[in-house]
């Protein structure tokens, strides 16, 4: 694991680092906590993947270190790079969102200002997003995790967050019944899960799922629902599937109200500036969010 101290280190000797990946999308995801740190050291990075899953010493026997070189060369700025790794998932406002909200994290900590400027303007064009609405959401986000840090600085002693009774037999049976999990990592495909224990579970266990999740998972409240749901034997009945999609159809409400907030202000940035079509078009996307809504009710 890539630490600070480590980042700080490499800055001493070079300006930039080119990050080779040799695995696919939910690798590169999973990988993007050491690229913030890269970025947080002032660092630029650039970043590359290898053919058919090699690492580099595959490749440079096969192909020559030159052939190598030049791909190090040719390798793009790392928000261009994971736009175009994730280009399944841009289909949809959910997943460009996610997206957006992953590489948010990244650019909050740089410290250069023109640098980050051109990055949202790249993230505008290439996720078809209005450039003025992406920053409003990265300010956003930005204010977000501030509050956040500063709440853990006043009570470094807080409570965990809780978890619902209801989300420990969630996660217990996604982990004894591997149907069910392909059933809620189907139906929540694309969308992004927020923050929380359970939705840090759910991306381990949608991701890269093994015995060594536990130490893959960040929070502390994420690694002991996990154990706890472990350890429980959860049989697949009525009820367990009925929790389930009780649980599916939260996630999808919680997401959709959320979209329809900020579609709200989206709608009114448009009138102001008298973009008649770009209204009709929110204005018919928000109409399909109310009725998704309104379609699963309460839950």
């Amino acid at each position: 694991a890539l630490t600070p101290e480590q980042a700080a280190l490499i800055r001493r000797y070079v300006p930039e680092v080119v990050v080779v990946y040799d695995g696919d999308a939910a690798g590169i995801r999973a990988a993007l906590r050491g690229v913030s740190i890269l970025s947080a050291a002032g660092l630029s990075v650039r970043a590359l993947t290898l053919p058919n899953g090699q690492d580099p010493d595959d490749f440079v026997k096969a192909e020559g270190a030159d052939a190598f070189r030049k791909l190090v060369d040719d390798a793009v700025d790392f928000v261009s790079f994971y736009i175009d790794m994730n280009h399944a998932r841009t289909g949809s406002i959910e997943g460009r969102s996610e997206v957006a909200g992953e590489l948010f994290a990244i650019l909050r900590d740089l410290t250069d200002e023109i640098r980050r400027d051109e990055y949202l303007k790249q993230m505008g064009r290439a996720l078809r997003v209005d450039e003025w609405t992406l920053r409003r959401e990265f300010q956003k986000s930005t204010r977000d995790q501030g509050s956040r840090i500063a709440v853990h600085r006043e009570d470094s002693k807080a409570a965990p967050v809780a978890v619902s009774l209801d989300d420990h037999t969630f996660v217990a049976v996604l982990l004894n019944h591997e149907p069910l999990l392909q059933r809620t990592k189907t139906a929540l495909d694309g969308l992004p899960l927020g923050d929380g224990p359970t939705a840090e579970v759910l991306r381990g266990l949608f991701g890269e799922p093994g015995p060594d999740l536990t130490q893959r998972l960040e929070s502390e409240g994420a690694r002991n629902l996990y154990t706890a749901a472990a350890n429980r034997t959860v049989e697949w009945d009525e009820k367990a599937e009925t929790l389930v999609d009780r649980r599916i159809n939260r996630f999808k409400r919680e997401v959709w109200l959320a979209e329809s907030e900020g579609i709200k202000e989206a709608i009114r940035e448009a009138e102001r500036l008298q973009d008649i079509p770009r209204v009709i078009e929110l204005v018919a996307r928000k109409s399909q969010l109310d009725k998704d809504i309104q379609s699963i009710g309460d839950t």
